[in-house]
């Protein structure tokens, strides 16, 4: 579990839960409901793209209007997704529809690193549908 404050009045938390689900919460003091504020938590492995096998350590931070949440696996690799926060009583994370997941690079030394990305042949040109374009002009 990991616990990040923005100024005093939000806190943002990760969970990872025994069976690997990564939860990201948020908790607004000046929301709605001052006798009982609560969480409010999203589920960031389900429906995602990436998301790694075996995490066991989680952490979570605030930086401007985003909200970086960190995996760990059990080989010591690093995967991190981000949201974004909606100001507003209460604050809200706006995470995409599918989460994506991607590998720190470079992974710390010890590590089992992630497969590479398939690499481009050497002069073959990505297919666009277009055709090339001309030096100085845009495809529309």
């Amino acid at each position: 579990m990991s616990t990040s404050w923005d100024e005093s009045e939000v806190k943002y938390k990760a969970v990872l839960l025994p069976n690997g689900t990564a939860l990201a919460g948020v908790y607004d003091f000046n929301a709605n409901n001052p006798t009982q504020p609560a969480f409010t938590w999203y589920n960031l492995s389900g429906n995602s793209t990436g998301y790694p096998p075996n995490p066991c350590g989680i952490t979570i931070a605030e930086t401007g209007n985003d909200v970086i949440v960190e995996v760990v696996t059990t080989t010591g690799e690093i995967y991190e997704t981000t949201c974004t926060v909606a100001r507003g009583e209460p604050d809200l994370l706006v995470c995409p529809t599918t989460r994506i997941w991607t590998a720190a690079v470079p992974q710390p030394p010890g590590s089992t690193p992630p497969p590479p990305l398939a690499k481009r042949v050497p002069g073959a040109a990505a297919s666009t549908g277009k055709g090339p374009a001309k030096s100085g002009q845009r495809r529309h």
